[in-house]
């Protein structure tokens, strides 16, 4: 029996093996198209819906004025009515999709409590969906708040935030403000005013009260023409500077830890070693013949207090 070549061929093993890698090749490339088209249709999502809220209440002007929020921005000036105005934008988060957008914004409330002598502000985001994609899998991404609010001068103003951008301007009432990693501005303060934070940015200009700043690993920036009673201000192993002006009169205490950093351009001369085997040490100085107590203290950050 006669057979022809055609068909006797046999296959080549090179061109099975390139027949296997360009088969390898297709669906690879097929699957990073997938993942791209994803990626980009999610990224790309964050123009979706925003909704606006505005109300105005009834506040003493001694009042308390409460936020609770997470993300987003407050822009809190004052006024001199005994009310507050409330505008909020309520925006998509980020990376999200078209659906999920509109979904998050929606579910997203301004809740707020009382009048008079308290007004308390809150971004609730109890209705918030999770997000599910069969590429990054379920999760919740809530929707950024914006706020600009007027309050009365004098009122007494409390944020408890996680990590909004946040300005302050023209207050003479109590300031509390805890963030965990938010950025803080604040400017002509002449209350007391109180700042915490974990990783965040402090940055305080033409403060003319005392003031208190906790800050563990953030940085803080202060600028005060002038200080009333006793201001502290401590970080862990963040950073601080502090600038005052050249003639003020202070009285200076700092207790620096072992891997902590302290300079000044005050004429320091009043130094205690805690212990002969440490580099820890006090300082206690009076600063142009002394007046209100400005007290730091640091364990392994740096400090720098200059005019």
């Amino acid at each position: 029996m006669h057979f022809t070549q055609g068909h006797m061929r046999r296959s080549n093993p090179r061109s099975r093996a390139l027949q296997k890698n360009q088969s390898l090749l297709y669906w690879l490339g097929f699957w990073l198209t997938l993942t791209a088209c994803a990626f980009y249709s999610t990224a790309s999502a964050g123009t979706g819906d925003s909704k606006e809220f505005r109300q105005t209440v009834d506040l003493n002007k001694d009042g308390r004025l409460r936020m609770e929020t997470y993300k987003g921005s407050i822009k809190l000036t004052s006024w001199d009515k005994n009310q507050v105005e409330i505008y909020a934008r309520i925006e998509p988060g980020d990376n999200v999709s078209s659906q999920y957008a509109v979904e998050s914004v929606e579910a997203t409330k301004i809740d707020i409590y009382g009048s008079g002598s308290t007004v308390t502000i809150r971004s609730d985001y109890d209705d918030v969906p999770s997000d599910r994609s069969w590429l990054f899998g379920q999760s919740r991404n809530v929707p950024y708040v914006h706020y600009e609010i007027k309050a009365p001068r004098t009122a007494r103003i409390q944020i408890d935030d996680h990590k909004s951008e946040i300005s302050i301007s023209d207050f003479s009432g109590t300031i509390l403000v805890e963030s965990y990693k938010g950025i803080v501005e604040a400017e002509n303060l002449s209350g007391e005013s109180i700042f915490d934070s974990h990783k965040g940015e402090f940055r305080l200009t033409g403060i003319r009260g005392n003031i208190e700043v906790n800050n563990y690993k953030g940085e803080v920036y202060l600028s005060a023409e002038k200080l009333d009673g006793r201001s502290r201000l401590e970080t862990y192993k963040g950073r601080i500077e502090v600038r005052l002006p050249k003639n003020l009169a202070f009285t200076l205490s700092a207790d620096i830890g072992d891997r902590g950093d302290f300079r000044s351009d005050f004429e320091i001369n009043q130094r205690r070693d805690w212990r002969d085997d440490r580099d820890d040490y006090y300082i206690e100085q009076e600063i142009n013949g002394g007046g209100p107590g400005l007290y730091f203290k640091t364990g392994k950050g740096s400090i720098r207090l200059i005019y």
